[in-house]
């Protein structure tokens, strides 16, 4: 048998205890599980809203030859 021995009193206090410990452990686990849900409503409601206003990327147009020798003499002339 072991070396420690506890009259009746002493154990139902100890079982007392860690019956609220349990409790205490079981209302946390509950919180947990109610932020979790709010999280993943809130993830979607924000992954909706993203996709609603994602919209195609429009390339960058490309200038002419033109466009481009006008780009380089007015950076020529404001480098002068």
């Amino acid at each position: 048998m072991g070396k420690y021995r506890y009259t009746k009193a002493e154990l139902e206090v100890l079982v007392y205890k860690q019956l609220e410990n349990l409790n205490a452990l079981g209302e946390q686990i509950k919180l947990l599980e109610e932020q979790n849900l709010l999280l993943t409503k809130l993830n979607h409601k924000l992954m909706s809203l993203v996709s609603d206003k994602h919209k195609e990327p429009i390339p960058y147009p490309k200038p002419s030859q033109k466009k481009k020798q006008e780009i380089s003499a007015e950076y020529l002339q404001a480098s002068e």
